[in-house]
């Protein structure tokens, strides 16, 4: 069992350290869009993601990306990551002025790609499978909620192998997916918390030989 709490440890180690290869590399683009401008307009938004998302090569380890890349972006998914930028960056930016609502600063843009990485294209049944595991109708996923939602998904999951959902797991999601600090998941958060887990269970899967990638 200690084996296998350090093996996942080392998993889940790995997927923050591809965050942040996708952190810095949304923070490239952007400077090369905004031409060093401390905005960016949203109006760019789809092309910086373009340029950052993975291809869809069907490895979740490919984030080396060529600006020729070519990926189909649902548009109301553009718009969920422009929405959670703005929201970022009027929690964050304390009081000091920022032109208009069409525009965007880089660390606001950084973490709403974060959230939303390669599960951008499946924004589309969100909200009912949202509202089915949200048993008290609070518009929160608790611990315990969001647990069960994984261990359900998991065992429809065509997979090489079943794969465990542990509580640390959970608590790996929450961190990398709450962005309102409530310690629950919420509609706009749950996106994230999916891709979160789908990292952990691709890299689990290839931890163990099996690099097949199942998508959503």
């Amino acid at each position: 069992m200690a084996s296998t709490g350090k093996k996942h440890r080392g998993i889940r180690r790995k997927a923050s350290d591809r965050r942040r290869v996708l952190w810095d590399r949304t923070g490239q683009v952007f400077e090369e869009l905004s031409k060093g401008d401390t905005l960016l307009d949203a109006s760019q938004i789809p092309e910086l993601l373009e340029r950052v998302l993975p291809r869809n090569t069907g490895r979740t380890s490919d984030i080396s990306i060529a600006s020729t890349s070519s990926i189909s972006l649902d548009p109301d998914a553009v718009q969920l990551v422009v929405d959670t930028a703005h929201r970022l960056q009027q929690k964050e930016k304390r009081g000091e002025s920022i032109p208009g609502n069409k525009s965007v600063g880089k660390k606001a843009i950084q973490r709403a790609v974060i959230q939303y990485g390669k599960y951008i294209q499946n924004a589309d049944k969100i909200d009912e499978i949202f509202q089915y595991y949200d048993k008290e109708q609070d518009g929160y996923l608790s611990r315990d909620e969001l647990l069960k939602m994984l261990q359900e998904r998991e065992e429809k999951m065509s997979r090489p192998k079943k794969l465990e959902v542990t509580q640390e797991d959970i608590d790996w999601i929450i961190e990398e997916s709450d962005s309102d600090n409530t310690g629950m998941i919420n509609n706009v958060e749950y996106l994230p918390a999916l891709a979160a887990w789908e990292e952990l269970a691709q890299m689990k899967l290839e931890d163990d030989g099996d690099g097949n990638c199942i998508v959503m």
